[in-house]
C-alpha cells in the first residue's frame, strides 16, 4: 500500500460525513447488546496460518468471561489464550475487511490528546481512499459489523488493527504532544508544584537573611543569636524524637493488619481493571524474577494491564523483554530518550496508555505478595473517596547479604510497619515508598501525576495528596524488595533519595499561606516538622554527636559568662541524642520482634554508625542539589541471592485464581 499524508484531527472534533465520532457512529456502536459466545464463532475456523479455536475451549472462555464481567476477547487475549495480532486477523476475514499489522506506516493518524491515547480508531488515507482504521480488540464483533455497515454507507474503506498498531498511529501523531506532556505537563498544570523552577528567588533571600543574622549575632556574642543557634539545632531532633515516640506508642503488631477491612475475598466480576506500571532502565538481569513475580498476583489476568516500562537507550533490557515472548496481560512501552531521565517522566508517559481505573506502580526488584491488589482495591471499595492512595509494607527479602542491607531491613520494618501508620493515624501528610503505591486513576490526573523532576518523587506525590485534600492508607499485604549490597551502591540511592526530599520540601515551601489554608493547620505543622526534622537531623547530627563525645571525654566543665548557655544547649543535645537514639532502638526492636526478625536486633547497637553515613549521603546530596538537581542516580539490582520463599511468607493467599483451559 502507498501511505499518504493523513488529516491530524483534535481530539474530540466532528469531521463531517464521518459517522465513527459522532454521537450516531461509533458510540451508538458500543450501545450496540454485548455479544454472546455465538458472534466468536468465527475463531473456530482458525486464523490464518493457526490452528481452529475448539468448541470446548470458546465455552470455557465464554464461562470465565461470565466469572470475570468482562468479554470473551477480553479472555482469550488478556489471559494469553490468543495473541492479539491471531484475534484481529481472524476478525476481520470474517468481516471480509484488510487487516493492517502495522497502519502508521500507511499515512493512518489518531487522536492527539496525550492525557489518553487509549483510541479506538485512525483516519487518513490508503491507496488515495479515505480509510477509517479500527482497533478490533475493543469493539465486540457485532458492534463492528454494524459499524462496518455505516461506514461503507458513507463510501468510506474500513481496517481492523491491533492495540499495537492502533498505539503506533496515536504516537505518529500525538508523540510529541505526548512526551511535552510527561516533562511538564505539571509544570503547566502547577508551576508552583514543579522541582523544575529550583529554589525560588525569595525562598533563597528568606534563608540567606536568616543565616546571615545568625551568624552576625554569633560574631559579636549576642546571647539572642545563642538562643537562635540552640533552637535550630535542637528542634529538629525533638519533632522526630515526639513522632517516633508517637508511634511507638501506636504500634500494633502486623497481624491485627491482615484483612482489617475485608474478611471476604471479592467476587473476580466485581474487581476493577487494574494497570500496573512497571519502569526498567538496565534492569535486564532481574526481568525474568520480575515478570514470574507478577504472574503469581491473584487478580484475574483478563483485568489486568501491566505496562513494562523501557528507555529507548537501554538496548539491553528491551532485547531481554522481547526474548521472554511475553503476552497480554503484559505490554512493552518504550520511552523516547529526553531529559531529563527519570522514573517519573518514564511513569507520565505511560499513564496515558492506562486501561485500568486503578492504577500501581512496581520496580523491578519487587516481588509483591499475591493478594496486595485485591486488598488494595477492598480498602478503595470501602473508603470514602478521599482516599487517594494505599501504599504497600516494604520488607526486604536479602539481609543477609551485608551489614548494610540488615540496616537497611531494620530501618524499612520500622518505617513501614511503624512510622507510616503513626502518619496515617494522625492523617498527615505521607511521603510515600517509591513502589506499592495504588492509585485510582482519576486520583492521578486531578493532582498532575508525577513530577518529572524531582527525584524522589513518591515523597512529593504524597505531598500534592494532601495539598488536594486526599488521604494516604497503609495496606497489609507487603512487597519484596533487594536492598543495596555495597557502600557504593546503597550511597547512590541514598543520596538521590535525600535530595529528593530536599527538592520536596523546597517545592511545598513556597507558598507557605497557600498551603496553610489547603492543609489546615495540623497538616502543615505535620508536614513541616516531618521534613525539616529529617533533614535538618541529618546534617546536624555528626555535629552533636561530636559536641556529646567531646563533651564526656576531653572538655573541662563549662565556667565563667555564658556558661548557662553552654550548659543549656549541651543539656539540649544530650537529650536529643540519647532521647532520639532511645526511642528509635525501642520502635526498631519492636518491630523486628514483631516480624520474629531475631537476628536483626544485633544491629541495634550500630545504629548510631548507620547514622553517621546516612549524614554522609545527606551532605553529598546538597552538594548536588546545587549542581545537579535533576540526574538520576541508579540503583544497581541483582547483586545478592534473595530468600526465594519471602514472598509467601508473610500472609496466606486464601484462594489461587483459576485459569480456566480455553484450546
Amino acid at each position: 500500500m502507498t501511505g499518504e499524508a493523513a488529516t491530524v484531527r483534535p481530539p474530540g472534533a466532528i469531521v463531517a460525513g464521518n459517522p465513527l465520532i459522532e454521537p450516531t457512529g461509533l458510540k451508538a456502536a458500543r450501545r450496540r447488546p454485548r455479544s454472546d459466545a455465538a458472534d466468536y464463532d468465527f475463531l473456530l475456523a482458525g486464523p490464518p496460518g493457526n490452528a481452529a479455536l475448539s468448541r470446548d475451549g470458546l465455552q470455557a472462555a465464554g464461562a470465565r468471561a461470565g466469572q470475570c464481567g468482562v468479554s470473551i476477547r477480553r479472555v482469550l487475549i488478556g489471559e494469553g489464550h490468543m495473541a492479539a495480532t491471531d484475534y484481529v486477523a481472524a476478525l476481520a476475514a470474517s468481516l471480509s475487511v484488510p487487516y493492517h499489522a502495522a497502519p502508521a506506516r500507511d499515512g493512518m493518524r489518531g487522536g492527539t490528546d496525550p492525557h489518553n491515547l487509549r483510541q479506538a480508531w485512525a483516519e487518513g488515507h490508503i491507496d488515495g481512499q479515505p480509510t477509517i482504521v479500527l482497533d478490533g480488540s475493543l469493539i465486540s464483533p457485532r458492534a463492528l459489523r454494524y459499524l462496518i455497515g455505516r461506514l461503507a454507507r458513507r463510501g468510506l474503506a474500513v481496517g481492523l488493527t491491533t492495540p499495537a498498531g492502533m498505539r503506533d498511529c496515536v504516537l505518529a501523531s500525538a508523540g510529541a504532544a505526548l512526551m511535552r506532556e510527561a516533562i511538564s505537563g505539571l509544570a503547566r498544570f502547577d508551576p508552583g508544584a514543579s522541582a523544575r523552577a529550583g529554589t525560588w528567588l525569595r525562598q533563597s533571600l528568606t534563608l540567606a537573611s536568616l543565616a546571615g543574622l545568625v551568624i552576625g549575632l554569633i560574631a559579636i556574642g549576642d546571647l539572642s543569636a545563642q538562643w537562635m543557634w540552640t533552637l535550630l539545632v535542637t528542634l529538629p531532633f525533638l519533632g522526630v524524637v515526639g513522632l517516633r515516640a508517637l508511634a511507638l506508642l501506636l504500634h500494633q503488631p502486623p497481624q491485627t493488619f491482615e484483612f482489617r477491612l475485608h474478611d471476604r475475598r471479592a467476587d473476580d466480576r466485581e474487581l476493577p481493571v487494574y494497570t500496573l506500571l512497571v519502569p526498567l532502565f538496565r534492569e535486564a538481569t532481574v526481568l525474568p524474577g520480575l515478570v514470574d513475580a507478577l504472574r503469581r498476583l491473584d487478580y484475574p489476568a483478563a483485568k489486568l494491564d501491566i505496562k513494562l516500562i523501557l528507555e529507548s537507550v537501554d538496548g539491553e533490557t528491551i532485547a531481554a523483554a522481547r526474548q521472554l515472548n511475553l503476552r497480554p496481560p503484559f505490554e512493552i512501552i518504550i520511552v523516547p530518550d529526553r531529559q531529563p531521565r527519570t522514573k517519573p517522566k518514564a511513569l507520565n508517559y505511560a499513564l496515558a496508555f492506562a486501561r485500568g481505573d486503578y492504577v500501581c506502580v512496581f520496580d523491578a526488584e519487587d516481588r509483591p505478595e499475591p493478594g496486595q491488589l485485591r486488598e488494595a482495591w477492598g480498602m478503595f471499595a470501602a473508603a470514602p473517596g478521599d482516599l487517594g492512595c494505599v501504599q504497600g509494607r516494604l520488607a526486604i527479602d536479602n539481609e543477609r547479604a551485608s551489614w548494610l542491607t540488615r540496616q537497611f531491613s531494620l530501618e524499612y520494618l520500622t518505617l513501614f510497619d511503624g512510622l507510616l501508620p503513626a502518619l496515617e493515624w494522625l492523617d498527615a501528610p505521607m511521603p510515600l515508598g517509591g513502589t506499592s503505591n495504588h492509585f485510582p486513576i482519576r486520583v492521578l490526573r486531578q493532582i498532575g501525576a508525577w513530577d518529572a523532576y524531582n527525584v524522589t518523587e513518591d515523597a512529593d506525590l504524597g505531598m500534592r495528596l494532601a495539598r488536594h485534600g486526599f488521604r494516604c492508607s497503609v495496606l497489609s499485604s507487603r512487597t519484596f524488595e533487594e536492598a543495596p549490597v555495597s557502600f557504593g551502591s546503597w550511597l547512590c540511592q541514598r543520596t538521590r533519595w535525600l535530595k529528593g526530599w530536599m527538592q520536596t520540601y523546597v517545592v511545598h515551601s513556597r507558598r507557605p499561606l497557600r498551603d496553610f489554608q489547603s492543609l489546615g493547620p495540623r497538616r502543615w505543622l505535620a508536614m513541616h516538622a516531618h521534613f525539616i526534622g529529617v533533614i535538618l537531623s541529618c546534617l546536624i547530627y555528626p555535629f552533636s554527636l561530636s559536641l556529646l563525645v567531646w563533651q564526656f571525654g576531653f572538655a573541662p566543665p563549662p565556667s565563667g559568662e555564658g556558661s548557662w548557655i553552654e550548659r543549656l544547649f549541651l543539656m539540649a543535645a544530650e537529650f536529643n541524642l540519647l532521647a532520639g537514639y532511645g526511642v528509635t532502638v525501642l520502635h526498631s526492636a519492636v518491630a523486628a520482634i514483631g516480624r520474629r526478625r531475631w537476628g536483626l536486633l544485633w544491629q541495634l547497637p550500630l545504629l548510631p554508625l548507620y547514622w553517621l553515613l546516612i549524614s554522609f549521603a545527606a551532605y553529598r546530596a546538597l552538594i548536588q542539589l546545587g549542581r545537579t538537581p535533576f540526574h538520576w542516580e541508579k540503583t544497581t539490582h541483582g547483586q545478592s541471592a534473595r530468600d526465594g520463599a519471602a514472598p509467601a511468607a508473610g500472609r496466606k493467599t486464601r484462594r489461587k485464581a483459576v485459569r480456566q483451559p480455553v484450546a
